[in-house]
């Protein structure tokens, strides 16, 4: 059986897997210390979520913070 698309479950599956980035890949994405994404997390400015044991960051909270920091420099 040869597919030339991917089945709907796969492209969902492929969105969700990135859909959350983990502290480790968020920090190199934006390109700071361990030090400066904790300090971002712990003033709010960056959402996380936490599931079990894991902190990760949503993909459109890091596009926010850059976002609303673009808009910070530019006043």
């Amino acid at each position: 059986m040869n597919r030339t698309e991917p089945s709907e479950e796969t492209s969902s599956e492929n969105i969700q897997v990135h859909a959350l980035l983990t502290m480790e890949e968020a920090r190199q994405q934006l390109r700071i210390s361990r030090w400066s994404l904790n300090k971002l997390v712990q003033r709010h400015q960056l959402a996380t979520i936490r599931i079990g044991r894991r902190r990760l960051v949503p993909v459109n909270a890091v596009n926010d913070l850059i976002e609303q920091l673009r808009v910070e420099a530019s006043t």
